[in-house]
Order: structure tokens, then C-alpha cells, then sequence
């Protein structure tokens, strides 16, 4: 707000980006009533003060003209974008080997934090399931974070230790391209908390650029992206239903490229950080 404020005061142009609403009304999660009343009379000063808001998923915008009355003319709906020149498609065989996995197997794999918004719970138990019926599957996750020791006891007790792979915190961006390109199946899933806003992770868009087919957990802007482009699988929340789809990539790789090569178009149509800057730059027209 600080920074808000004094740009209006020296006479800038000012756009807020919004990526979700952890607060308000319909909101389940454990925040204090103060806190609760800051950040809404906040965000309604925002709305006031911003000459356009960029919110990544149709939900935020609903909530920021329901909620906090934003003008929806100044509202663009905006995913976030990838940069598809850097993250390309590649052959999996090169990428196994400078990543050094083996080509032996196929790779199902998820990209990110390790967070508690993350449904690890039904990834894992989705994979020990898939796991059973394809002995060549393994699970490769990329990443680090607070969930780690949950993963690690999880997968222990599903006896699937073994075959679920943790890189731990990759800096290198070069090194998480060759992971994509190594990988079948690309995962996302979320928990239901995040279905008022919706959700458009920049690693679905960063999977799709890849040319990688998506197995993801409904969740409302992330599903609708998918079955649009054509790029993937939406499930319900059962590991039964993950795991199936699973399957029927991993046994099957030319389908999941057919469904990758979907993805790659989508994101050089709508999600290349050209095609994002472009309408961006429109919420700065006076």
C-alpha cells in the first residue's frame, strides 16, 4: 500500500496483479478477525487507488468485484506466462541422460514447492496404486519444502520408497527443462482451499511449453485451461481416478505426446510472456 500511495503521489500509472485471496468471505482458512478486516479494508483501498488489476483466474476477478468492489472494467483476466523460447520441448532420451535418470523407466513428475496447499496425500497414493500395475513407473519430484518429511513417510509406508525420486531444490533452470523433457506425465494438484479463486500455477504453463501432457486434480481456471488446449487430464480427487489417468500415459507415450504437443500450441497462443506483456501493457493506456 506504501508503494501504491506514493506512486499515485508522483503521478505513475498503477496495475496490481492479484494471484489469490487467502481472506474474506467464504474463505476456510485459520486467519485472525483482525487480520481479516485489515487485509479486506486493504485490498478495497487497492482497488480504489490501482488504475487496473491483472487477476490470474476468472474467480478473482468475480470475488474482487463481489467482494471488494473493484470496477470490473478495470479488471484483466491474465494467466500467468512462460517464457517458450527457454522452455521448449526435447527429446526424452537426451534429457534422461544429462539428467541422469534411467531410460529404463518412465517418469511421472511434479515441479515445485513443497507445500502444504499441495495435495501430496493423493499424488502419493495415486502413484503407489499406478505403481502396482506398471513396476517401471516412477515418481520424480522436483523440489523442496515443508512437506518433505511427509512425502518421504508416506511414501515409505505405501512401500514405494523407492521409486519415488526427490531431487531436492534444483537452482539451475537448464537442469528443470531437462526434467520436463524427461518426464511422460507432468502432475499438478492442488487442495480444495484454493477453489474460490481458482488457481493457473506457472507450472502449468511452464509443463504445456515443455510439450509435457498434464494429469491435474480439478480445480476451477487450471481445469478449464487444460480441456481447452487439449493438453491433458482433469480428475476427480481420488487416487483411484489419478491413478488411472497415470496409467493410461505412462503405458501409452504417444498419446501423452499427442496431448504435450497440445499444450505447446496453447502456450504459444495464449501463454508466452509476449502474448501476457501484450495485454498487459493495455492496462496502462490513459
Amino acid at each position: 500500500m506504501p508503494i501504491v500511495v506514493v506512486g499515485r503521489m508522483l503521478g505513475y500509472r498503477i496495475v496490481s496483479q492479484n494471484d489469490g485471496i487467502p481472506f474474506g468471505r467464504g474463505f476456510e482458512g485459520e486467519i485472525s478477525v483482525v487480520a481479516d478486516y485489515t487485509k479486506r479494508l486493504a485490498l478495497v483501498a487497492m482497488g480504489r487507488l490501482a488504475h487496473g488489476t491483472v487477476a490470474i483466474t476468472p474467480q478473482i476477478k468475480d470475488l474482487l468485484v463481489r467482494q471488494y468492489r473493484f470496477p470490473a472494467e478495470r479488471i484483466a483476466v491474465l494467466p500467468n506466462g512462460v517464457d517458450i523460447d527457454f522452455f521448449t520441448p526435447i527429446l526424452r532420451s537426451e534429457a534422461m541422460n544429462r539428467v541422469e535418470l534411467d531410460p529404463s523407466h518412465s517418469y511421472a513428475m511434479f515441479c515445485g514447492g513443497f507445500h502444504p496447499w499441495i495435495d501430496f496425500d493423493l499424488l502419493i497414493e495415486a502413484f503407489a496404486i499406478a505403481h502396482r500395475r506398471q513396476e517401471d513407473a516412477r515418481l520424480l519430484l522436483v523440489g523442496d519444502g515443508p512437506e518433505r518429511d511427509r512425502i518421504e513417510r508416506l511414501a515409505s509406508e505405501l512401500q514405494i520408497r523407492d521409486s519415488v525420486l526427490l531431487t531436492g531444490a534444483v537452482y539451475d533452470r537448464t537442469k528443470v527443462r531437462d526434467y520436463l523433457g524427461a518426464a511422460t506425465v507432468t502432475l499438478v494438484a492442488h487442495h480444495s482451499i484454493v477453489h474460490r479463486s481458482g488457481v493457473f500455477s506457472s507450472k502449468l504453463a511452464e509443463y504445456m511449453a515443455s510439450g509435457r501432457a498434464v494429469v491435474a486434480k480439478y480445480v476451477p481456471s487450471l481445469a478449464e485451461a487444460l480441456e481447452e488446449a487439449g493438453a491433458g487430464l482433469v480428475v476427480p480427487g481420488d487416487p483411484q481416478s489419478m491413478a488411472e489417468a497415470m496409467l493410461t500415459l505412462l503405458s501409452d507415450p504417444a498419446y501423452a505426446d499427442e496431448l504435450g504437443a497440445a499444450g505447446r500450441r496453447a502456450a504459444e497462443d495464449k501463454y508466452s510472456w509476449r502474448a501476457i506483456v501484450r495485454r498487459t501493457l493495455s492496462l496502462f493506456d490513459v
